[in-house]
């Protein structure tokens, strides 16, 4: 079970952006904003939508594994596109008790940098699953990598700006009675 160490029926509402699809149990998560809400109270969550509508990652990666052998994530596991879907998202909140469930899925800007090298420079800076994995690389192995980049993003943009985005899923509910 986990804990917010605040009393039951705390808050009006209540928000997690891009954090529930990290979480091990996020009906469980959900279930302790639940019990954090007053009765009536909101939640909304955003998630990302699936990769192949993430450019702004899925090219990232795209890169990393024409390099890396990296093993296939376990498709049950937490992580960026872990709850990629309205279904999804509408199951999660129904399950840990919110009613009046509504999901909207749209396109929006992530990253934007002035050129395809500064581009990938931010992404590793920022793009949480890409700092721990640079990082353990070896120097040879990270410059092929910003090579490559600056290579497939200046395709994309004519070694100008580069401005990927990707889906963007934003769930609300209203606390109901849990299950």
């Amino acid at each position: 079970e986990l804990e917010l160490g605040v009393p039951d029926a705390s808050f009006d509402a209540a928000t997690c952006r891009h954090g529930l699809m990290y979480m091990p149990e996020p009906v469980a998560a959900l279930r302790t904003l639940h019990t954090a809400l007053k009765p009536t109270g909101r939640v909304a969550i955003s998630t990302w939508g699936p990769p192949e509508r993430c450019p702004f990652f899925s090219l990232a990666m795209q890169i990393v594994m024409r390099h890396i052998e990296l093993p296939p994530p376990d498709p049950g596991a937490p992580g960026p596109f872990a709850l990629p879907t309205p279904e999804i998202l509408t199951a999660l909140l129904e399950v840990a008790g919110f009613t009046n469930v509504d999901v909207v899925a749209f396109e929006t800007s992530v990253l934007e940098a002035e050129s395809p090298a500064a581009y990938w420079d931010l992404l590793c800076e920022v793009a949480g699953p890409l700092v721990p994995l640079m990082a353990s690389l070896p120097t040879e192995v990270r410059q092929a990598l910003r090579d490559d980049a600056i290579k497939t993003y200046g395709a994309l943009s004519q070694d100008g700006p580069v401005k990927l985005g990707g889906e963007y899923l934003v769930a609300a509910g209203i606390k109901g009675h849990a299950r």
